[in-house]
């Protein structure tokens, strides 16, 4: 509260940016929101290691396993269970090898178009940004998402 009152404060005096460095207004939730950051990035980066060390068989494995969740979560979303298909594709998701880019693509793609189904713009939005992220030609992970999210507003 006191950080809130404080950025109100500095924004009503004329001649005062918006922008405050936050690191000032709120130090406390920098620190542990970076903290959260290098979790996350140490998490993926023994992920990484690990998916190298895993021999071409289970890779493969992985792969078909991935794709039987894919296809599970597309019947769900032609059936209109929507939810039960976001469950799927984030399983997916999850055990999908970081080397299948594509599939990769397709799979955040998927969940993007279910959560604009469930009005989740904002999930919508992070997933079709993170296949957009993956994908050289960012027309296939965005042409859909952008087509629904003109509706939405």
């Amino acid at each position: 509260m006191a950080a809130s009152r404080r950025l109100r404060e500095l924004q009503s005096q004329p001649g005062n940016k918006i922008c405050v460095d936050r690191t000032r207004v709120f130090p406390q939730q920098v620190i542990e929101s970076d903290r959260a950051l290098e979790e996350i990035w140490s998490l993926k980066v023994e992920r990484s290691k690990r998916e190298r060390a895993t021999s071409d068989e289970k890779l493969e494995e992985k792969r078909v396993w991935v794709n039987l969740l894919k296809e599970e979560g597309n019947h769900r979303f032609l059936v209109g269970e929507i939810d039960e298909a976001v469950l799927k594709y984030t399983e997916a998701i999850e055990f999908c090898p970081l080397r299948y880019t594509n599939g990769r693509i397709v799979l955040y793609s998927n969940r993007a178009q279910c959560n604009l189904l469930l009005r989740d713009s904002d999930a919508a939005i992070s997933d079709a940004t993170r296949a957009l992220c993956l994908s050289s030609p960012p027309e296939f992970s965005f042409q859909k998402p952008m087509e629904n999210m003109t509706g939405m507003t």
